[in-house]
């Protein structure tokens, strides 16, 4: 086994012994189809503010550039 190979097995061994010590304290999040429709609704609301944002900051450069 590589290095490289073993540091993933490392790392996937963590995650499962942090998923098991959330599922023995109770701490883990159930999802209904709502919670994701409202979770996916808020990351598409999220990147619609920060491309506008962005559409805004480049705007006011191309029109700054333009009135040099």
């Amino acid at each position: 086994m590589s290095t490289v190979d073993k540091i993933k097995v490392a790392v996937l061994k963590r995650k499962l012994a942090a998923g098991v010590n959330d599922l023995d304290h109770g701490s883990f999040q159930t999802y209904s189809d709502a919670n994701l429709m409202q979770l996916a609704d808020d990351v598409g609301r999220t990147g619609r503010i920060r491309l506008n944002g962005l559409h805004l900051k480049v705007a006011a450069k191309v029109q700054k550039k333009g009135n040099l």
